[in-house]
C-alpha cells in the first residue's frame, strides 16, 4: 500500500509539473509575442503618420524613410498603391517582386493596416509583419524576426531542466514524507480492539466491521471450548473404553478407560 500511495502522490506532482511548465511557457511566449507586436504596430503607425505629412511628395517620405531605416533594427518596406515597393531598409526595392498580393498589404488596403505571421527558413524563429495604410493606398510595412514557442524554449531549455529536476528532487521528499505520514496511523491500528483506535473517518466502517468479526470469532472460539470441555467431562467418567481416530488413522482423543484398555 505505501509503495501505491507514494507512486500516486509522486506521479499526480510530475503531472502538475508538466502542465506548469507548459502554461509558463505558452503565458510568457503571448507575453512576449504581444510585447513585439505592440512594438512594430508602434512604429509602422508612427512612420506612417510622418509620411502622411508629405502627402504626395514622394522623394520627401522616401529621404525621410532612408533616414529612419538606417537607425531601425526592424525592416522597413514602402509600398506603392499598385503593389510596386518603392523602398526596403533590407533589400534593393528594384529586386523585390510586386507586393499588391501579400494579405497583409491587401488587408491594409482595404482597411488600414493588416498583418501575418510568417515561418522562417530559421528554426525557431518567425517573422511579423505589420503593414499601415499610410496615404491613398501607399503601404509603410514594418517586420521583425520573433522566437515562436520553439525558439523560446530552445533559449530557455537549461533553465527548465535545471528548474525540473529541482522540482523532481524536492517533490520525491515531500512525496515521501505525506506517504509515512499516511500510512504511519493506519500501521498503528490495534486489530484486537479496533474500535479503540483514532484514525482516518474513512476507515471506520472498516474497523466497525473487523470488531463486529472479532465478537464473532470469540464467540465461536467459547463455543468450542465449552464443547471440548464437555465432552471430555462426559468420556472420562465413561467405563467403557472410547477412542476417536481421525480418517489418516491417527488417534485424536482415547479416555481414560481406553487408555488403561490400551496400556494393559
Amino acid at each position: 500500500m505505501k509503495k501505491k500511495v507514494f507512486r500516486s502522490i509522486f506521479l499526480s506532482s510530475l503531472l502538475v509539473l508538466v502542465l506548469t511548465i507548459f502554461s509558463t511557457i505558452s503565458v510568457m511566449y503571448k507575453i512576449y509575442s504581444d510585447e513585439v507586436k505592440s512594438e512594430i504596430k508602434s512604429e509602422a503607425e508612427y512612420i506612417g503618420n510622418a509620411v502622411m505629412i508629405f502627402g504626395e511628395n514622394q522623394e520627401k517620405a522616401l529621404e525621410y524613410l532612408s533616414q529612419t531605416g538606417k537607425k531601425s533594427k526592424n525592416r522597413i518596406t514602402y509600398i506603392n498603391n499598385d503593389g510596386t515597393v518603392l523602398y526596403d531598409s533590407f533589400i534593393s526595392a528594384s529586386e523585390l517582386d510586386n507586393h499588391l498580393d501579400r494579405p497583409e498589404i491587401e488587408t491594409a488596403m482595404h482597411d488600414g493596416s493588416g498583418e501575418i505571421t510568417r515561418a522562417s527558413d530559421t528554426f525557431g524563429t518567425e517573422t511579423y509583419y505589420y503593414a499601415f495604410n499610410a496615404y491613398e493606398n501607399n503601404i509603410v510595412r514594418v517586420a521583425c524576426d520573433t522566437k515562436n514557442i520553439f525558439g523560446l524554449i530552445k533559449n530557455t531549455l537549461w533553465l527548465i531542466i535545471l528548474i525540473s529536476i529541482f522540482i523532481i528532487i524536492l517533490s520525491f521528499i515531500i512525496t515521501l514524507l505525506i506517504t509515512k505520514s499516511i500510512i504511519k496511523p493506519i500501521n498503528k491500528i490495534d486489530l484486537n480492539h479496533p474500535l479503540e483506535n483514532e484514525t482516518y473517518e474513512e476507515l471506520s466502517p472498516l474497523l466497525v466491521k473487523m470488531a463486529h468479526q472479532n465478537k464473532q470469532i470469540e464467540a465461536q472460539i467459547e463455543g468450542l471450548s465449552k464443547s471440548k470441555n464437555e465432552f471430555e467431562y462426559i468420556t472420562s467418567n465413561m467405563s467403557e473404553g472410547l477412542v476417536i481416530i481421525s480418517n489418516a488413522g491417527a488417534v485424536v482423543s482415547a479416555n481414560k478407560s481406553a487408555r488403561k484398555i490400551l496400556s494393559g
